[in-house]
């Protein structure tokens, strides 16, 4: 992808606004109860030149701190979050270069595991001893299951 020019950007949601066309004011760009989210930067509403990719780090780690998580359950989850987000997403808008590279997460009645976006994390996930994913939510996370002991 470096050769094409497209790049993935990585902001935490304070540094999201600055990506917003319309102006920080008109919109709000992520929604704060979301862990992460990746939007396409278009140009001429179809050529994409880069994807944000916003991750709630705050939120992540207020959840992870209240289960008292090690720092390794807090790193993994960010690791899966990141996958999922780039991997997932960011990818394969890079690559095709336009919104036709839009790779889906589960639709209603999908299995989690047949759509685009979950197909991708886990290959990346398997690589990296990060777990299956098989859900469309947030159960493969660490950061959804009962405290750490």
């Amino acid at each position: 992808m470096r050769k094409t020019g497209r790049r993935a950007i990585v902001v935490t949601p304070a540094e999201a606004a600055m990506f917003d066309a319309e102006g920080p004011n008109n919109r709000e760009l992520f929604h704060p109860g979301l862990l992460a989210e990746a939007v396409p930067v278009a140009i001429d509403g179809r050529q994409v030149a880069a994807v944000v990719v916003v991750v709630n780090l705050l939120l992540v780690q207020q959840v992870h701190d209240a289960r008292l998580s090690v720092p390794r359950e807090f790193e993994a989850d960010l690791d899966r979050i990141l996958v999922h987000e780039i991997y997932g997403h960011a990818v394969p808008y890079l690559l095709a270069g336009d919104r036709s590279g839009r790779c889906s997460d589960p639709r209603r009645g999908e299995r989690a595991a047949d759509a685009c976006s979950i197909r991708r994390e886990n290959a990346v996930r398997a690589e990296l001893g990060l777990g299956h994913r098989g859900d469309d939510g947030l159960s493969s996370l660490r950061l959804a299951r009962g405290r750490s002991h």
